[in-house]
């Protein structure tokens, strides 16, 4: 192997030797770059150094807790060392990105509440619940929240705290698939706690919501490195009960799960199938499954009794998802009879129908470490499966984003390297006249492949080289005075 090199570094400086993150709050890395083209992200979530900064209105710093990604368009040889946050090398999702792609689902929410019944609402939406004290707009009615150490109440606002545990996969035309543990932002609806005086587009009050609409958010961008704005978002699964169960006091006990929360548990897997060009993605994820939870003695929280794996598809790169499957569905049993399956991980690729499923089982028989104080003290073992869903088309799921892309894009060809044909992909948002030309290494243009007016939507052109030599070459995709060019490498 080669030597390595560094990265990712939660300790990085910019130009002017200040740190880029806060120390304490940036994630783990993860990274996946497509085998055909070499295109990859390497991601991370972190809060800037400067949040503070961005807090007092600077637009150009997130004040959020947000994803920050690097870029490789030669199988991670190289990787983006300048541009984007603070000329760092990093893209990022802005405030402004987190806030409209968050506010598409929660206004869908809201003006659809009998479709939605579980979700958060904004203020104002129809309520026809009361609460237990006799009041109405409260939590069981879906547009207020309350914290027990907060003078409430809490509302709904534009935003998504991102967690520490994710997945993220590139598709074969470069476009970053990102799903992660995330959670509403509230403000406080009291003594002016909504406004927003400092002026940077958030409330001067903000909290992290990690109930209701909490869960795994599925984030979608084709070319988020041309397109930062180009972002769509899908709530994949509501981990409401599991979030707020008691796991610290159950007889299946998480470590620390009473100092860090059950959302660093959960975490979610996403893949792709590895068929030709297929558009078929898998979503594996661990939860506590609708009727494993009951309440303790004073009823103030759930204690869970199991977990179980749950899955769902997707059929066009992830727009749409098939209902959410519990695939284990194994019976939680009297400890330590329990048959607990957590840290489900998916494999690296799949087919269209069938994808592989690793995962882990305490056995609760077998102590390794005394006092056991989690599941991990046990006996661990490792379980290989094989989930199959052939289902043909990706039905809607739980609550996804109606928004369109911004779908001017001109993707990586495939296959890349090739010999002798190729395919490029491009998608335009009007009917327009467009062109589209292939250059040398030299910048010489060696033909035009398209010149003309184009309908709007998605396109392919099939490239036959064979009168060509072997090379690197470049092509150019021009609509109104816009352009975006790719690499293709040609190898007879």
């Amino acid at each position: 192997m080669d030597d390595p090199y560094l990265i990712l570094n939660k300790a990085e400086v910019d130009d002017e030797d200040n740190r880029l993150f806060s120390d304490g709050y940036t994630s783990g890395p993860d990274f996946h770059i497509d085998e055909a083209s070499g295109i990859g992200y390497m991601v991370q979530t972190a809060y800037s150094e400067d949040y503070e900064t961005a807090l007092a209105g600077d637009s150009n710093i997130p004040a959020n807790h947000t994803l920050y990604f690097k870029y490789t368009l030669d199988w991670g040889e190289t990787w983006t060392v300048d541009g984007g946050y603070k000329n760092s090398g990093y893209s990022f999702i802005s405030d402004a990105v987190n806030k409209r792609i968050s506010d598409s689902l929660y206004t869908m929410w809201t003006e659809n509440t009998s479709d939605y019944p579980d979700q958060l609402w904004y203020p104002g939406a129809d309520c026809d619940t009361v609460a237990s004290d006799g009041s109405d707009s409260t939590y069981e009615c879906g547009d207020s929240v309350y914290y027990s150490d907060v003078d409430g109440p809490l509302v709904l606002t534009p935003g998504l705290f991102m967690f520490y545990d994710f997945d993220v996969r590139t598709d074969y035309n470069g476009g970053l698939h990102f799903v992660t543990n995330a959670v509403p932002q509230v403000c406080l609806d009291t003594l002016g706690g909504c406004d927003d005086n400092s002026g940077n587009g958030m409330p001067d009050s903000l909290y992290n919501w990690p109930y209701r609409s909490a869960g795994h958010y599925y984030f979608y961008n084709p070319n988020p490195i041309e397109q930062p704005n180009n972002w769509t978002l899908t709530f994949l699964n509501d981990y409401n009960d599991t979030y707020n169960a008691d796991w610290d006091e159950s007889l299946i006990p998480h470590l620390s799960a009473a100092d860090y929360g059950p959302w660093t548990y959960f975490y979610p897997s996403i893949t792709f199938s590895g068929e030709d060009e297929s558009q078929v993605m898998w979503y594996a994820a661990s939860e506590g499954p609708d009727g494993s939870f009951s309440y303790n003695a004073d009823s103030s929280s759930y204690l869970p009794s199991d977990v179980d794996i749950f899955m769902s598809k997707s059929t066009d790169l992830g727009r749409t998802w098939t209902e959410l499957e519990n695939v284990t569905n194994t019976s939680g049993g009297i400890f330590p009879n329990k048959q607990v399956e957590a840290g489900v991980h998916l494999a690296t690729t799949g087919t269209d129908d069938e994808v592989g499923v690793f995962y882990q089982m305490p056995d609760f028989y077998t102590p390794m470490y005394i006092p056991t104080d989690g599941y991990e003290d046990y006996m661990n073992r490792l379980y290989v499966a094989i989930y199959s869903n052939d289902t043909e088309s990706g039905m809607v799921g739980l609550d996804n984003d109606k928004l369109s892309p911004e779908r001017f894009s001109l993707n990586q060809n495939y296959p890349n390297p090739f010999n002798p044909i190729t395919q490029i992909s491009y998608e335009i948002p009007i009917q327009s006249d467009i062109t589209l030309d292939l250059f040398d290494i030299r910048g010489v243009k060696v033909k035009s492949l398209i010149n003309g007016v184009k309908s709007a939507g998605s396109h392919i052109y099939k490239l036959d080289a064979s009168n060509m030599a072997s090379g690197v070459y470049f092509y150019t995709l021009t609509q109104n005075n816009t352009s975006q060019t790719r690499k293709l490498v040609l190898m007879k």
